[in-house]
């Protein structure tokens, strides 16, 4: 199957879309209308709709009904099942360090333009996702909706009370902190690399209610049948992510990686390279990128930004930066700063 020259999600992810808008007194049609959808769509599951549209429903949800916290809502009223494929398998899992797992490794068959990963460091675990901002600029109420859907995933197993241990977003704080907190039961962390649910890895080993190995099996071969993703997913993609997602770790490097990816050293290298890429490239590409944005955030200092890019001192940051940008941080800083308004 040839993909879309635009990324594709399948229409299970607005299940329930129809319903939730006539909560708030929305005419449908009027609704879908503006966006140009037909609901005939949304009512397939295993139909496409394009990423781009489905991002600009959720965003357009907030705005007609004035919920900054629109897709939260949504996310949250999601149950498992109603994801479709992808939904299932996770819930016919063993437990929810699989479900987990499942997540991180199909969501490219479920949604393309997207990377999510699976990462574990002092028993806490990181399930992130991220779709490419090259391809989707407005995103907010999707970072919402898939962590609440994340996190109904965990709750299915573990009941409606559990939390988990941090929500990082992507995007900044737009005044509604204490409704996404409370709604999570943890702390939030705003203008992160990445949206990450964290977890105790201790969670991972709750049984999942509706686990069934050979309909998971079953399922995850449908998933794969309709052609959403390569047979392989992209490498040089989850690497960075990883990358992105762990900079500041001293112990940063090819094998961390290939641990976290559940690949031999060799392996990842091998697909790297037919990538066209490295994981040395990879990495000060990563430094470079969030650099850039760290600068941009006038209480960071320069050594506090050294040490969250994996710098063992600020002077090699310096040097690296000038190899960059001709200039050092500072001077760079001063000549991107926003003019002050009087």
């Amino acid at each position: 199957m040839q993909h879309a020259s635009t990324p594709q999600v399948l229409s299970a992810a607005a299940t329930g879309m129809d319903r939730f808008i006539g909560r708030y007194g929305l005419c449908q049609d009027s609704f879908f209308g503006t966006l140009g959808l037909d609901p005939e769509t949304l009512s397939a599951p295993t139909r496409q709709m394009d990423l781009g549209t489905y991002c600009r429903m959720m965003e357009y949800g907030a705005e007609r009904t004035g919920d900054g916290s629109f897709g939260l809502a949504y996310g949250q009223d999601f149950t498992p099942q109603m994801l479709g494929l992808i939904g299932y398998i996770a819930t016919s899992s063993a437990n929810l360090g699989e479900a987990a797992q499942n997540l991180a490794t199909f969501f490219p068959w479920h949604q393309q333009g997207t990377t999510t990963t699976l990462c574990q460091q002092d028993g806490l675990c990181w399930l992130s996702y991220r779709i490419d901002p090259a391809r989707v600029a407005e995103r907010r109420q999707d970072a919402l909706v898939t962590m609440g859907m994340y996190c109904n995933v965990f709750r299915h197993a573990a009941g409606p009370g559990w939390s988990p241990e941090l929500i990082d977003l992507e995007q900044p704080d737009c005044g509604d902190r204490a409704q996404i907190e409370a709604a999570f039961g943890a702390p939030v962390r705003f203008g992160q690399a990445t949206n990450a649910l964290v977890y105790r890895k201790a969670d991972g080993a709750r049984a999942m209610p509706g686990a069934d190995a050979a309909l998971r099996e079953l399922l995850c071969c449908n998933l794969r049948s309709l052609g959403m993703a390569q047979a392989e997913p992209d490498t040089a993609a989850r690497t960075a992510a990883l990358i992105r997602e762990n900079l500041s770790e001293p112990g940063l490097d090819l094998d961390f990686v290939a641990e976290r990816l559940q690949m031999p050293r060799w392996t990842l290298q091998r697909r790297l390279h037919d990538a066209g890429t490295s994981f040395a490239d990879l990495l000060e590409g990563e430094r470079r990128r969030m650099a850039a944005r760290y600068l941009a955030v006038p209480k960071l200092s320069v050594s506090v930004i050294a040490e969250r890019l994996g710098y063992s001192e600020p002077s090699a940051f310096t040097r690296a930066f000038r190899r960059w940008e001709g200039v050092a941080p500072a001077t760079y800083r001063r000549s991107t700063a926003a003019p002050l308004r009087h």
